[in-house]
């Protein structure tokens, strides 16, 4: 990036070092559309495997158990304050009811 100051360009140093940077590291022009996403197929699929082989040990195993535990008692948590917030709302239903009629 070029500033114009009194009639003088100067570069500022920090621009240079993040330009140099950039076309060291240059990621974009190293592998193609099709090769990109060949790549990605190829991690995800190593992903998968590495997953259900985790999975099928005990360590795995116990994790998927622990899981389930803790979205159980989530879902459970979830549904007791939905019962809250409903009783409460009908309880505002019905004295906003009462007021109405007085």
């Amino acid at each position: 990036m070029r500033r114009f100051t009194g009639g003088i360009n100067i570069n500022r140093p920090e621009q240079q070092t993040k330009n140099t940077l950039k076309q060291q590291f240059n990621i974009h022009g190293l592998m193609s559309k099709n090769e990109k996403i060949i790549a990605g197929i190829l991690i995800g699929a190593a992903a998968g495997v590495a997953a259900v082989l985790f999975f099928q040990t005990e360590k795995g195993k116990q994790l998927l158990a622990d899981i389930k535990d803790m979205a159980s008692d989530t879902m459970e948590d979830a549904i007791q304050r939905f019962g809250k917030v409903e009783q409460k709302f009908k309880e505002q239903l019905a004295i906003n009811e009462t007021e109405e009629d007085v």
